[in-house]
Parts: C-alpha cells; sequence; structure tokens
C-alpha cells in the first residue's frame, strides 16, 4: 500500500518563530529605561529644590545674626561742611528765599586709613555667620590750592561753625565714642549730625575751618575707631590721595568694588592689602556739594568681603547637574551586564537602582550641613556605591559583574568631585572625560546583538 505523499513543509528560522516581543525586547527594555529616565528627572527636581530652600534658609539666618550684631560697613570721610547763603535775588518777590543757607563739602587733601580687622563665627543651630571687630585710624590733612582756596572765599562761608562729618552705615558698630585730633584740638563726635554733608548716616563734630581760607594751609586730622560688622568692608576714596591698608586674619577675602588693591598679600592665616587712589581716578572734585553727587561718590567704594569658607550648598547644586550623566552610565552598565550574563532584570529593579543614585543627593545634602563637603562627599558615596555593589551582585549572582557596576560608579563619583574643585578648566576636563566614558561604552556595546558570521563562508 503506498504512502500518500505529503506536501514539503516550509522551513521556519528561529527568528520566524519569535514573536514580535521577543524579537524587540531589546529596543523595548532601552525605551522602558529611557522613559524611567525621564521619571527620575522628577525626584532629582524634588532634590534641586531642596538644596536651594535649604540653602535660602542658611541665608536667611545668617542675615538675622547679623543684622542684630551690625551690618557691612562703608566708611566714607572725612568730610568739611561749610555753610554760606546764597546770593540775594532782588528780582525774586519771595524775600524768605534771597537769604537761602547752602553747603559747600571739602575733602582731604591726604587720607591714610589704616585698619586691623579680626574676624569671629557666630553660629545659630547649623548655621553660621562671618563678623568682625576692626580699630581703624584715618588721618591726613585739609588743604586748598589757590583755586580752590579762592573759591571758597568767594562764597564767604561761616567758617567757624565748620562741621567734620564721618560716615558710618551702621551706627550699631560704633563700640566706642568717636573723637576728632583736628589741628592739635581735641574735640567730640556727635551721631546723627552729618546731614549738612549729604551722608545718611553718619557722625560729625563742629571745627573752625578759618585757617583753610588761606591757600596751601595745612590742618591736620586723626580719628581713631573701634567699629564692629558683618560680611564686608568698604571705604570711599575721598582723598586727593587715598591710602588704605588692611591686615586681617580672614584666609577667604574677595576683593570687590571700583578699585582693586595694588598689593595684597593672601595667606592661610589672614590677609594684607593696600589701596592706592589718587583724585583723578574718580568722578567728583575735592570743593563740590556732596549731597548733589553722592552717587557718584557711591560708586567708588571698594573694599572687602569677608566671605563664609563653607559653600557647602552651591557644590552640592553643580554635583545635581551631574546626575543625569550617574544615572545613564549606572543603567547602561547594568543593561550590558544583564545582557551578557543573560539574567534579564525587571524595570522595577532599575527604578530601585535610580533611586539609589538620587538617595546620593539628599545624604550629601544632610552630610555637608555637619561636616566638612569633601567628607561628605566620601561618605555618601561609599554609602550609595556599597548598596548598589551588594544589590547587583543579589540580582545577578556573578562578583564580576557586581564589581564592575560598583568600580564604574565609584570612578565616575571620584571624576565629578574632581569637576567639582575645578573652575578653570572644569569644561575642558568634563569634555574630554565625556569623550573616554563615550567610547568606552561604544566599545562594550559591539558584544550585544552583535549577529554571528557564518560559519565557512556559507550561507
Amino acid at each position: 500500500m503506498t504512502q500518500p505523499v505529503l506536501p514539503p513543509q516550509s522551513e521556519e528560522t528561529p527568528q520566524e518563530k519569535k514573536g514580535f516581543f521577543q524579537r524587540n525586547a531589546f529596543a523595548i527594555k532601552l525605551a522602558l529605561i529611557g522613559t524611567l529616565v525621564l521619571l527620575l528627572l522628577i525626584p532629582l527636581a524634588m532634590v534641586d529644590s531642596l538644596v536651594y530652600q535649604r540653602e535660602s534658609l542658611a541665608q536667611q539666618t545668617r542675615q538675622e545674626i547679623t543684622s542684630r550684631w551690625s551690618d557691612a560697613q562703608t566708611l566714607t570721610g572725612p568730610v568739611l561742611t561749610l555753610s554760606y547763603r546764597e546770593k540775594e535775588d532782588k528780582t525774586s518777590p519771595d524775600k524768605a528765599s534771597r537769604a537761602e543757607v547752602r553747603q559747600i563739602d571739602l575733602l582731604p587733601d591726604e587720607l591714610s586709613v589704616q585698619g586691623e580687622v579680626r574676624t569671629q563665627t557666630l553660629r545659630r543651630s547649623i548655621y553660621e555667620a562671618i563678623v568682625y571687630r576692626s580699630h581703624i585710624t584715618l588721618e591726613g590733612t585739609f588743604r586748598l590750592n589757590e583755586d580752590e582756596a579762592a573759591f571758597v572765599r568767594s562764597l564767604s562761608p561761616e567758617t567757624a561753625d565748620a562741621r567734620v562729618s564721618v560716615g558710618i552705615t551702621d551706627l550699631r558698630g560704633l563700640e566706642k565714642p568717636l573723637e576728632l585730633s583736628w589741628n592739635g584740638d581735641s574735640l567730640t563726635f556727635a551721631s546723627g549730625e552729618g546731614r549738612g554733608s549729604g551722608l545718611l548716616s553718619g557722625v560729625a563734630a563742629a571745627v573752625d575751618a578759618t585757617p583753610l581760607l588761606q591757600a596751601d594751609t595745612t590742618v591736620l586730622f586723626r580719628i581713631e575707631m573701634e567699629l564692629k560688622g558683618s560680611d564686608a568692608l568698604y571705604f570711599a576714596p575721598i582723598g586727593r590721595t587715598t591710602s588704605i591698608r588692611i591686615e586681617s586674619d580672614c584666609p577667604t577675602p574677595s576683593f570687590t568694588g571700583n578699585f582693586l588693591p595694588s598689593h595684597r598679600e593672601v595667606r592661610s592665616d589672614g590677609f594684607s592689602a593696600q589701596w592706592d587712589v589718587i583724585g583723578m581716578n574718580r568722578n567728583y572734585p575735592q570743593v563740590f556739594d556732596f549731597s548733589a553727587a553722592e552717587a557718584r561718590v557711591q560708586d567708588s567704594v571698594f573694599g572687602v568681603e569677608l566671605l563664609v569658607p563653607v559653600a557647602q550648598y552651591q557644590m552640592t547644586e553643580r554635583a545635581v547637574k551631574y546626575a543625569i550623566l550617574i544615572l545613564l552610565l549606572t543603567f547602561v552598565v547594568v543593561l550590558f551586564a544583564e545582557t551578557l550574563l543573560r539574567r534579564p532584570l525587571g524595570i522595577f529593579h532599575y527604578l530601585l537602582v535610580g533611586l539609589a543614585l538620587i538617595l546620593f543627593y539628599s545624604l550629601l545634602i544632610a552630610l555637608s550641613e555637619h561636616l566638612r563637603f569633601g567628607w561628605s562627599y566620601a561618605i555618601a558615596s561609599v554609602m550609595i556605591v556599597g548598596m548598589l555593589f551588594l544589590y547587583t551582585y543579589a540580582l545577578l549572582r556573578e562578583k564580576k559583574a557586581a564589581l564592575g557596576v560598583g568600580g564604574m560608579l565609584a570612578g565616575l563619583y571620584l571624576y565629578i568631585y574632581i569637576l567639582l574643585q575645578m573652575e578653570t578648566y572644569a569644561l575642558l576636563a568634563g569634555s574630554l572625560g565625556l569623550f573616554v566614558i563615550l567610547a568606552g561604552v561604544m566599545f562594550v556595546s559591539q558584544k550585544i546583538n552583535r549577529p554571528k558570521e557564518p560559519s565557512g563562508g556559507k550561507r
């Protein structure tokens, strides 16, 4: 009995037997991981907001501390103010306006300032503020040249009732009464008496300025003060020649304002700085109405800011900017490991890994408020790297793969810490580092889903 001839069956390759999800499993997983990275940007934004909130709270607390001590101080002076009556305008029907009293201000010919600034740290809870006490000596001379003296005499000022004013931003900073040595006479300053000079806050003393009406007559002055403040100390270069020298124990000064020091020395135990400014460097003359040109005087102010040597919030904020790089590279390494070992992981495992990486920044903020930033960064890195090493080992059951993930993450944290310490070369080092990282990923990715070459050259 003959067997029925069956029609030939078509041969199906293994690739044709697989379903859609099986054939595209790797691409689908990449899409899910990409979506997960986008979702993780939400808690990352919350961490960034937490950094901003903690920094704002620290700044607010710092301002409250300094406001009760004394604010940043700006010294302006001494300024010599003379009163005179404007010439009568006989054509004006208003008789009261014919005798209006005006002021003219004279600036020092030479002004020398010597300052010794000693800082201290005030704390409230975990926050701190830098404040200072200073001993400042102002001395120099008042002298008019022939043209200036002739102009002042033409105004017929009341020289016997002149005032010497010194502008001080926050009068709470004065710790002792001020005295003025004026041409050998000892005079006492009174607060709130700088109204004639245009100074918004300051002290003043009545003097006899009659000798100054003669050209090239020199009047000596000297003022010593014990002044406290916070954050910064500024000066106005009101002398025809101004020389200011400051010594301080603050190791982190920031020189700011319209003039930088002509000489400076910053040491680990403090700094010294000297400014030398001449009258031609500023935009106001020696004899003028100070109140009408106060803005120009304030534009010429310069000085030093006494910085708090802790900038953990700024460093953490910069570290957060690299979070997306750490997330992507960690996910890529874990994906390579599971693919090569043929031990697939669920998207939930990637979620836990991503949350652990974001937790690093929360740990960094909390630790840096109590420890130095370097130690905080090291402790947070060890905690996260150790946790992810144990987790990947438990999932993949392969020690080499877990060591690869942990080693990559540790190297990445070290690389980012180096970038955080850099300023000038941070962009260059970052770009070169990303090039090396991308090249390494491209090299390893050759082994993922690489098609097998036909053996023996046959199809």
